[in-house]
């Protein structure tokens, strides 16, 4: 693995950790770190799934970054959607007919259900039957959505489109790895999950601004 790593010529990684400036004009720091070998470089990117339309063009030294890069190494390939086990993420994603998420958490952190899905214009028997990981993700979604941040201009998705068939792609996690991982947290972690998350939706919006 060693002698496959130090071969590459270069790899371009992009790691889902926080917000960049990635918009930022040539003149300004962004969020990229250059690292090298005397067999390899590397560049290191903080990213988000979620972003503005207005955050592209990209500072062009990222996008020299990415031109010069021979691999694409992200978090998950969000476009590989097939590696799901459909029956197998209902199942840990969704609660079985006979029970709802009112039954499986503490009426205080309900109330912050029925509060945030009716701000956010989310049915509330929808948000029922969704295990408390799941509905923290979506609830996060939603809000930042709702704040103007579109999936469709994640960077991670931005790249994973301009590699399309130019460059190899690499990921740190699968998409299934990270939904059991999410999905084998105790009844009361979910739920401390989902709370934190509730408690946060209202700057959340407000605070992924700030970063970007």
């Amino acid at each position: 693995m060693r002698n496959k790593v130090t071969g590459l010529l270069s790899i371009f990684l992009i790691f889902s950790l926080i917000a960049s400036s990635a918009h930022a004009s040539s003149d300004e720091k962004s969020f990229l770190w250059k690292v090298q070998s005397e067999t390899a470089t590397l560049y290191l990117l903080g990213s988000i799934h979620f972003l503005k339309k207005e955050y592209y063009p990209l500072n062009k030294e990222i996008e020299d970054a990415f031109s010069k890069a021979d691999v694409l190494v992200v978090e998950a390939n969000i476009n590989d959607m097939g590696q799901i086990d459909i029956l197998k993420f209902a199942e840990s994603a969704f609660y079985p007919d006979n029970e709802t998420l009112e039954k499986n958490v503490s009426r205080e952190t309900f109330e912050y259900v029925q509060k945030a899905s009716g701000r956010l214009g989310i049915p509330l028997e929808l948000v029922n039957r969704q295990r408390p990981w799941l509905l923290a993700l979506t609830l996060t979604s939603f809000e930042l959505i709702k704040s103007g941040f579109d999936p469709d201009y994640g960077l991670d998705k931005y790249f994973l489109s301009k590699t399309r068939g130019k460059k190899k792609i690499l990921e740190l996690e699968s998409l299934d790895y990270q939904i059991n991982l999410l999905s084998s947290f105790s009844d009361k972690e979910q739920e401390l999950f989902l709370l934190y998350t509730l408690k946060d939706l209202d700057v959340l919006g407000r605070e992924v601004n700030r970063l970007t």
